[in-house]
């Protein structure tokens, strides 16, 4: 067994760090200026076949959004969130919306969504809402699925009867099933070349020291290919690797003189639940094999690419790691004190690369 003590050293003292505050929160709001507040004007909002402005009269702050010059139903304000969606998960969408004078319509939230697979379609977030000149509150989940992969998403209000102007304020687009106070790691790639967290500074050997101020952080549906050391954790059991994950390290090598590399490190308990099904490019909707972060030595720009979900190399936690899903690990898993499977459909391939040939730094047994 490695030496708790001395096992972080290596890494601390090579590695680039990452603090937890500089990762995205799980329950963030995905659509941009949502309150209308920003001083930059309406941007990312913008009209179709009508005109937006900025309005006074407001459901909270200085500021909402006022649709005007409408000739038709369809003409509207919208939203581009096609880079914040994921296929398979359920998201919230909500606005406060009001006509204008004593004028009454019926409004809902939607989403139109154009996939390679089914081409155009609108998944609706919510039911007709009757509104009128007073605000009103229109919510309401959608699970958004689409084939292939996706080229446009669009969040926007659709109304019924009339074409008149209305106001819009405080809207919100978020994962239904979000953590509240939880960091993520989701839909991302961290390697040698890429660190999309923070002023993105990359290490050259893919090692990231990630500091958890004892903030809780879930890890799922992305690629990493380095080490990512976990410190200063709670003991709340709050570190969790879910759904899908291709991660392994940046170097693997037989050669001792070579220094092999771990895929994670925890100073305490962490949950390894990570399924079998695989990590699909169009599916997450990120490149996973972005330019510098090649995969069997191939890059490329496009989002059809399918990988395994799989961990490789040395997986190594100060205290408990708790095991479930359907993981599969290539290498060696090692708690210092207790690890627990619990209805795991489990497969783990030891591979004495990365630890009987060429252990990493901190687990290579000394020579007398």
């Amino acid at each position: 067994m490695p030496d708790r003590s001395t096992v972080f050293d290596y890494y601390l003292d090579n590695g680039t760090p990452i603090s937890i505050y500089d990762l995205p929160m799980w329950d963030a709001n995905l659509l941009g200026n949502p309150d209308i507040e920003s001083s930059l004007g309406q941007a990312p909002w913008y009209s179709v076949d009508c005109s937006i402005s900025s309005s006074a009269t407001t459901h909270s702050g200085q500021k909402s959004l006022r649709v005007h010059n409408r000739d038709a139903v369809s003409d509207t304000v919208a939203q581009d969130v096609t880079a914040e969606l994921q296929s398979g998960i359920t998201y919230h969408a909500e606005a406060w919306l009001m006509t204008e004078g004593m004028m009454e319509d019926t409004m809902r939230i939607v989403l139109r969504l154009v996939s390679t697979g089914e081409g155009e379609r609108l998944v609706p977030f919510s039911n007709w809402t009757t509104v009128n000149g007073d605000w009103k509150l229109v919510a309401g989940d959608a699970t958004v699925n689409w084939t292939g992969s996706l080229e446009k998403a669009e969040w926007f209000i659709q109304t019924n009867n009339e074409s008149d102007a209305f106001r819009m304020d405080d809207t919100v687009l978020e994962d239904a099933n979000a953590l509240a106070g939880w960091y993520t790691i989701h839909r991302k790639v961290l390697s040698p070349a890429s660190n999309p967290f923070g002023e993105g500074f990359t290490n050259p050997h893919g090692i990231y020291v990630l500091d958890c101020a004892a903030e809780n952080l879930s890890i799922r549906d992305s690629r990493i290919s380095g080490t990512l050391v976990l410190i200063n954790q709670n003991n709340n059991n709050t570190y969790r690797v879910q759904r899908s994950v291709l991660w392994s390290p940046a170097l693997i090598s037989a050669d001792p003189a070579i220094a092999n590399l771990p895929a994670l490190l925890t100073e305490r308990n962490v949950d390894l639940a990570f399924g079998s099904t695989n990590l699909n490019e169009g599916q997450v909707n990120v490149n996973f094999n972005p330019e510098g972060t090649p995969h069997n030595g191939a890059t490329d720009t496009d989002k059809a690419d399918v990988y395994p979900s799989e961990m490789k190399g040395v997986v190594y936690s100060g205290e408990d790691i708790n095991i479930a899903g359907s993981p599969r690990f290539y290498g060696v898993v090692v708690a210092d004190r207790d690890m627990r499977v619990t209805g795991a459909d489990l497969e783990v391939r030891y591979d004495p690369v990365y630890f009987e040939e060429n252990a990493p730094p901190g687990f290579r047994r000394e020579v007398e």
